[in-house]
């Protein structure tokens, strides 16, 4: 992999880089995913390749978890694989299973 340093900002928002070995130039569109990776925020990276791929949001991804969908099922609207889906269910199932364990260890009076 070669390293390349940033010169310049092109008129459209590109951002353009150069090889100092070799005097090449390159341009990258400044797009919502290279801004997330410029300032680390790996979260949000992950969140714009679900977008990409998918017409639902993390949060109506988890919406419909909410609502009783299962991952197959929102996978299969979403048009992406069940993997994708998965991690962002995993914290809505685990809710479920919380409040499932509570409910069963109520007394009822």
């Amino acid at each position: 992999m070669r390293a390349l340093r940033v010169v310049g900002i092109t008129e459209d928002g590109s951002v353009v880089l150069e090889d100092p070995g070799r005097r090449e130039r390159f341009t990258v569109p400044a797009d919502e995913q290279l801004r997330a990776a410029a300032r680390g925020d790996l979260t949000r990276l992950g969140q714009i390749a679900i977008e990409l791929e998918s017409q639902l949001r993390p949060r109506e991804i988890q919406a419909r978890i909410r609502a009783g969908a299962s991952v197959e099922q929102v996978a299969s609207a979403a048009g992406v694989p069940a993997q994708k889906i998965e991690r962002f269910a995993y914290p809505v199932l685990l809710e479920r299973t919380r409040t499932a364990e509570v409910a069963r260890a109520a007394h009822p009076v």
